[in-house]
């Protein structure tokens, strides 16, 4: 059975809807051109408005709470502090907790031979910074060898002139502070740990194939890059940033730990005695050893006080992108 509409039904206009511009749907019952309907629109700061004919307006809401436009919420705001604090707190937590930890190692007993593998990460950031700075004045970078009782040795060649020899002698010695100004950089904030920290893995595996010439130098590189490797990629971010912080503190201490090797005119090592880095200095350049030792370790406070100054700027603000 067909049902036929009535005369009424057909000529019946549709009810016009009148949708301002940058309004919602109220979703009120209210009078529209002389008729009650829920599709007219209430109008937010305009007072232009197209009538069109048909029903609801597609895409808008019609939530009986009523139209919410002009309102806004501070909830991001407070969520970026929040989360800029927690992270804030938790970078230097990590930090306290670092120095805590390497004051107990050096202090309870047995605590050295915990801490004997930290003394290897110093020697080995200072032979490295002996190779790159003699890449970067055009020398060549041999090898280096690493011995068991914390000492090594770095080949380099081809650093000519005095200026250029006195340079990779010193960025040995600054070497460490540096390196250790760079980590506290990275231990700020999670992500950055966590690719900083990948990146010296990865160096340090270049370094394992590249230069590394002696059986001790490669089985502690080697754990050393392969332990690196696991807490970036395997562990969380907060891991890589614990363990970047705890390497920082290693090697910002070694500075002050190890301090007498600024003073040493003769280095005794597993590989026999050489003249220290410091005479190496005095010897292309002019003033005695104590001289360069004493600049050195001002370099060298001045680089740890800059990382630390950056870690606690970076540390205060979330970082981008970071989500609860």
């Amino acid at each position: 059975m067909i049902a036929k509409k009535t005369r009424t039904e057909e000529e019946r206009p549709p009810i016009p809807v009148m949708r301002p511009s940058g309004t919602v749907r109220c979703g009120a019952l209210v009078e529209c051109r002389g008729a009650l309907t829920t599709d007219c629109l209430t109008c937010y700061g305009t007072t232009r408005a197209d009538p069109v004919w048909g029903g609801p307006a597609e895409g808008l809401d019609t939530g009986a709470s009523g139209p919410t436009i002009g309102s806004m919420s501070t909830g991001g705001s407070q969520s970026g502090e929040s989360i800029a604090h927690s992270d804030a707190n938790r970078a230097r937590w990590f930090l306290l907790g670092s120095v805590l930890l390497t004051g107990a190692l050096y202090t309870v007993p047995y605590g050295g031979y915990v801490a004997y593998p930290l003394v290897l990460v110093s020697t080995y950031v200072h032979e490295i910074a002996h190779g790159l700075a003699a890449t970067l004045v055009g020398g060549q970078f041999h090898f280096l060898v690493i011995h068991a009782d914390g000492s090594g040795l770095a080949s380099i060649s081809g650093t000519n002139g005095r200026f250029a020899f006195a340079f990779v002698a010193g960025a040995g010695l600054v070497g460490p502070a540096v390196g250790g100004a760079a980590l506290l950089v990275l231990a700020s904030r999670p992500t950055l740990a966590r690719v900083g920290l990948g990146v010296f893995a990865l160096l340090s595996a270049v370094a394992l194939i590249w230069v590394v010439r002696n059986m001790f130098g490669w089985f502690f590189v080697g754990l050393l890059a392969a332990g690196c490797s696991a807490a970036a990629w395997r562990g969380t971010a907060q891991i890589a940033q614990a363990v970047v912080a705890f390497l920082g503190v290693q090697l910002a201490l070694s500075v002050f730990s190890r301090a007498d090797y600024l003073f040493t005119e003769v280095a005794t090592t597993g590989s026999g005695s050489h003249p220290s880095d410091v005479a190496n200095m005095a010897e292309a350049l002019w003033f005695p050893y104590w001289f360069w030792g004493g600049l050195c370790a001002l370099v060298s406070v001045a680089a740890l006080g800059s990382g630390y100054w950056v870690f606690l700027l970076l540390s205060r603000t979330a970082e981008p992108g970071h989500s609860a």
